[in-house]
């Protein structure tokens, strides 16, 4: 895979935002599928949207410092989940693995993605040419024994293979698209005005949840940035929005020693009652710029809401003691902790990190170096649909992207959810044959 090299503009990208929203709408309008949007504005600095598609139930949200960057941002969200096959909500748990052998052929095809290059339908151990393996991925889940792993390999979802591109090893590799879809689901999805940008978008997305979990799940202390050490001015805008909203701003550093390209925004909400889910929550930031980083995180927060002075409805809940929290999926999906997170103001008094300013191609060799310290691959998979033509990817960093680290311990080997028990259609399908 040969790189292009691009500097960011302006707007962080390497397209301009009406470029981005006008490259999408066309490809919806070549498949004959009407978009729906809707802006909503906190400040002058922060802004997000609600894009939707009616006739396949699809919808997204995108942020952005302007209205322009948050519809551009909606646009590719929306270009993302269309690409990936993810048409409406908890699509892949109510469809994609529980009920497949319903279906007609093509609708099977879709399903495990027989659309992208090199499909083969085959286990694992009958492959003939370089894979990654299921060993591989589950590689950091050592409760799980040889004969878990030996069903895992033999289960449906395993038998799905198409061609993934090494980074880290400059070569193709058949990857386990179905199982990698279930034990990932959409973290490491991104979509790019260019394939490169596509690519780093998506590190980071997977950078971020790694750091949130490696740090809130054993109580880490981590360092407090010092605010006096931000220069940029609309940051600084964005931040006196929130305090004069009642809404206290502690920045931490998410680097883990440097490590990693991320920060952190503990919002403590004082308009919400204390020992509530949302009163206090960290959004989590990656990218090379760390003042691209912040920013996320500071529109990421409105996103969704229409008020800070209440909880949205079902998060209004109080938190759970630790010993009683094993699964961590809430925090994996909204950045919502079950558990309180106080421990987080603590920590030493540090300077804001240096960025990395370079362009894309010195970013993507950043990547490189943060994944040879992980000791991981770094592996891409092309989902740009044909007609759309928006860049779309996933990237699979094993023992990093999955979210194992976030759920019960034994959701691999659960009656209800190991990778054998969500190909649940055969069952109907037999029930409906025995009327003939």
């Amino acid at each position: 895979m040969n790189f292009k090299n691009y500097i960011r503009n302006e707007f962080g990208k390497t397209d301009t935002p009406e470029n981005t929203i006008r490259n999408i709408v066309a490809g919806f309008d070549r498949l004959g599928y009407d978009i729906q949007y809707m802006p909503f504005q906190f400040s002058d600095q922060i802004h997000w949207s609600n894009i939707c598609i009616y006739s396949i139930n699809m919808e997204c949200q995108g942020k952005g410092l302007t209205p322009l960057l948050s519809k551009a941002s909606a646009h590719a969200e929306l270009a993302e989940r269309f690409s990936g096959g993810l048409f409406f909500q908890a699509f892949e748990e109510q469809v994609r693995f529980n009920m497949p052998a319903l279906y007609s052929r093509e609708v099977n095809r879709f399903l495990n993605y027989e659309w992208l290059n090199g499909y083969v339908n085959s286990h694992q151990d009958n492959l003939k040419t370089e894979y990654l393996s299921v060993e591989t991925l589950l590689s950091s889940q050592s409760h799980l024994t040889s004969e878990d792993i030996k069903e895992i390999k033999n289960s449906q979802l395993a038998r799905h293979w198409v061609d993934g591109y090494s980074i880290m090893q400059d070569k193709t590799v058949k990857v386990p698209i179905n199982f990698i879809a279930y034990i990932n689901a959409s973290n490491g999805m991104a979509a790019g005005n260019t394939l490169e940008e596509a690519i780093i978008q998506a590190t980071c997305e997977v950078f971020e949840r790694h750091t949130q979990i490696q740090i809130i799940k054993p109580e880490q202390t981590i360092p407090t940035i010092d605010m006096n050490t931000l220069k940029n001015d609309r940051l600084k805008s964005m931040i006196a929005f929130y305090e004069n909203e009642n809404v206290e701003i502690i920045l931490k550093d998410f680097s883990m020693g440097g490590q990693f390209p991320s920060i952190g925004v503990l919002f403590i909400n004082h308009n919400l009652r204390v020992g509530r889910l949302e009163h206090k929550i960290l959004i989590p930031g990656v990218s090379l710029n760390l003042e691209e980083a912040l920013s996320r995180c500071l529109t990421e927060y409105m996103q969704g809401r229409s008020t800070l002075m209440t909880s949205r409805p079902d998060m209004d809940r109080p938190v759970i003691h630790r010993s009683r929290i094993s699964n961590f999926y809430l925090l994996f999906k909204c950045c919502v902790s079950q558990k309180d997170i106080s421990f987080l103001e603590k920590g030493d008094t540090i300077a804001l990190r240096d960025s990395i300013n370079g362009d894309i191609l010195s970013e993507i060799e950043a990547i490189k170096k943060v994944c040879r310290d992980l000791d991981t691959d770094l592996i891409v998979l092309d989902l740009t649909h044909p007609v759309l033509e928006f860049p779309v990817v996933r990237v699979v960093m094993p023992g990093i992207s999955d979210f194992l680290p976030f759920v019960y311990k034994d959701i691999l080997t659960s009656a209800d959810t190991s990778p054998g028990a969500v190909w649940r259609g055969e069952h109907f399908k037999n029930v409906m044959n025995s009327f003939f």
